[in-house]
């Protein structure tokens, strides 16, 4: 009888050790979980690191290919001086080989912006999930490009619906964060010549 009610009066100790045992098991998998989980987010961003810069030589290496389009690289302080050094590459070039310049100059600029509107991208996704590592290295990224890089006088003429509107081939989320980007002081100060212009 006595030993009855010392069974009604709480639960067995193993009972007790199986639940403590069920406890440790579920906090130890939450952690291994968490460590899993924080892994792949490192693994994450190196990987989209890596990728960015990869892009980044393309871009240098574009720019090493076609000397003669380093003014699309420029700054805006920069822009100037750089320019005017393309066009004494430039200088005494035939026609045909002018309007190859002038191709090749579009195809450059559309280059820049496709890897402008990947970036973009690639933001929206982290933003999806949440991903704060991702969305802060590509919020740098991006600012690259529509603080610095974008404002590139002639870069702002290829993108112009009034110039040589590459912005026809974007997205319109594409489109919507350069026009929040770019104000309108610097749409006024687009080269609309470029570096062969006189010589066309």
């Amino acid at each position: 009888m006595s030993k009855e009610k010392t069974n009604e009066s709480g639960p067995s100790k193993m009972a007790v050790l199986t639940l403590a045992f069920s406890g440790i098991a579920i906090i130890l998998s939450f952690l291994a979980y968490m460590k899993s989980n924080s892994h792949h987010e490192d693994s994450a961003k190196s990987s989209l690191i890596k990728s960015t810069y990869d892009e980044f030589l393309q871009l240098s290496q574009l720019q090493v290919d076609n000397h003669e389009q380093a003014h699309l690289f420029a700054v805006e302080g920069n822009y100037q001086n750089i320019l005017n050094s393309v066009r004494i590459l430039a200088d005494g070039k035939d026609s045909s080989e002018i309007i190859l310049l002038s191709l090749q100059e579009r195809a450059v600029a559309d280059r820049i912006f496709t890897q402008f509107e990947h970036a973009f991208y690639q933001l929206n996704h982290a933003k999806k999930f949440s991903d704060k590592s991702r969305i802060n290295f590509l919020d740098q990224v991006l600012d690259y490009y529509t603080g610095r890089l974008l404002r590139n006088p002639r870069l702002v003429w290829f993108w112009s619906e009034n110039g040589g509107n590459l912005q026809a081939h974007y997205e319109v989320g594409t489109k919507d964060h350069y026009k929040n980007e770019i104000d309108g002081e610097t749409l006024k100060g687009m080269d609309g010549k470029g570096p062969f212009y006189r010589l066309e």
